[in-house]
């Protein structure tokens, strides 16, 4: 009964064991520099990027989703405004993020990534005409291939071959039962 007791009761305590990581300067110094934002920030935050949403679906565009990314920057801004309360460090901070986001994002899509993507699953952009006019290319090109491989080249020795005979086409096939001995029965086979 003692082991039973001694399996039940962990000698590690993991009530203190969290106690302690929590109570760490590390963590301690994370946790201070961020905080919840109170219920009334996150509505609003879900509800503008809701909308931008909404935008972004309505409004399409090929040459890129200007609109929905300037609305986003001004946003972002009138958020970090609300927790600095400085205009211009809300502005820098803003702007800061949003250039290096997208030096970050250009450089990734145009260096990297196509160097990790080859192929038929290659990032390549282009228009739905543009994508039509290829796969019509590669289907032509596939039919071109597949007449090419039903020609038969005749050389001199195919066409100094005669033919011998004609199949005929509802020869009967016959067999014979019984032994050498017995009577010659022919059974036809269809």
């Amino acid at each position: 009964m003692q082991s039973f007791f001694e399996r039940k009761n962990p000698k590690i305590n993991i009530k203190k064991k969290v106690r302690e990581v929590t109570q760490s300067r590390f963590v301690k110094a994370i946790t201070s520099r961020f905080e919840t934002p109170l219920g009334k920030v996150i509505l609003k935050t879900t509800i503008t990027f809701v909308v931008l949403g909404i935008l972004t679906v309505l409004f399409p565009k090929e040459e890129g989703p200007t609109l929905q990314v300037a609305i986003s920057l001004a946003v972002s801004i009138y958020f970090i405004h609300e927790r600095l309360k400085s205009r211009i460090r809300a502005f820098l901070y803003g702007v800061g993020s949003f250039l290096t986001s997208w030096l970050l994002g250009t450089f990734l899509m145009v260096s990297v990534m196509p160097s990790l993507f080859q192929g038929p699953r290659s990032l390549e952009e282009m228009t739905l005409d543009e994508y039509e006019k290829v796969k019509e290319e590669k289907r032509k090109a596939l039919l071109a291939l597949k007449a090419e491989e039903r020609k038969v080249e005749i050389d001199k020795e195919l066409q100094s071959m005669q033919q011998l005979s004609l199949k005929k086409g509802n020869d009967e096939v016959f067999i014979m039962l019984g032994s050498e001995g017995e009577v010659d029965d022919k059974i036809p086979l269809a």
